[in-house]
């Protein structure tokens, strides 16, 4: 079954400026190449929590 636009809406958010500052002073800001895998599934080291 296709996802619904609400559904890809709430998977992949837009975040505003105030959001995205939140987050950046979180964390660190690197750059990722097209094709990029940033963490796969099963990895236990990806440094998210």
């Amino acid at each position: 079954m296709a996802e619904s636009a609400n559904q890809i809406d709430a998977m992949f958010p837009v975040l505003n400026d105030a959001q995205i500052a939140h987050l950046a002073s979180a964390g660190s800001t690197r750059r990722a190449h097209a094709g990029e895998v940033l963490f796969d599934q099963g990895d236990e080291n990806h440094g998210l929590r």
